[in-house]
């Protein structure tokens, strides 16, 4: 059985902090698990787990807030990159 976004994100955090149990909507920032430094780590490896790409764009703290709200960006990114894969080029005539 594959693991979910949320389950995936939910380990990594829990390997990489003190924290033995971190609810999908408990909010990372208000109770310290995530601080900015540890934000660009979350980032780095959410780009390489995940084969996306986080851009200046995309960084709303509120995004990143909590467990379900990192799945469900994730999942639009991958999402828009399966779209924009599927395109095809229009040829001028």
């Amino acid at each position: 059985m594959s693991q979910t976004i949320e389950q995936i994100v939910s380990e990594f955090l829990q390997r990489r902090t003190a924290v033995a149990r971190i609810s999908r909507t408990e909010h990372l920032f208000e109770t310290g698990i995530v601080n900015s430094l540890f934000l660009l780590e979350l980032l780095s490896f959410l780009e390489l787990r995940f084969d996306i790409t986080v851009s200046m764009d995309d960084l709303d703290l509120e995004g990143f807030s909590t467990i379900e709200r990192i799945a469900s960006f994730v999942d639009e990114k991958r999402r828009g990159a399966t779209r924009a894969a599927g395109e095809q080029p229009t040829q001028g005539r």
